[in-house]
């Protein structure tokens, strides 16, 4: 099997370089700077590839509306359902900290 793209290899190094392996899909997009087809081909690939898992979310606040999905790398030994769920603790974590901090006006 070859390795992944040069737009995936950029999605995983801004994965990496999080420290924690996870993203919210648009900051992945935005240290990336890839246009919004190239950046969905990547996650794409790499979630077919096994490399990452992408969690959706639903905000719990209707004041947040976008891209909720979570990216979180797949790292040798690391199983999926941990990848899944430090996607799921990164978004709670956000969403508690806004909430905690929006007041509706």
């Amino acid at each position: 099997m070859t390795g992944p793209s040069r737009v995936a290899s950029m999605v995983l190094t801004a994965l990496v370089d999080s420290g924690a392996g996870t993203l919210f899909a648009p900051q992945a997009r935005a240290l990336t700077g890839l246009d919004d087809r190239s950046f969905e081909a990547a996650v794409a690939e790499l979630d077919d590839r096994g490399q990452i898992v992408v969690e959706r979310h639903h905000a719990p606040d209707p004041h947040l509306q976008g891209d909720w999905r979570s990216l979180s790398l797949l790292r040798p030994g690391l199983a999926r359902a941990e990848a899944a769920a430090a996607g799921r603790a990164c978004f709670d974590r956000w969403v508690r900290e806004f909430l905690q901090q929006h007041r509706c006006t």
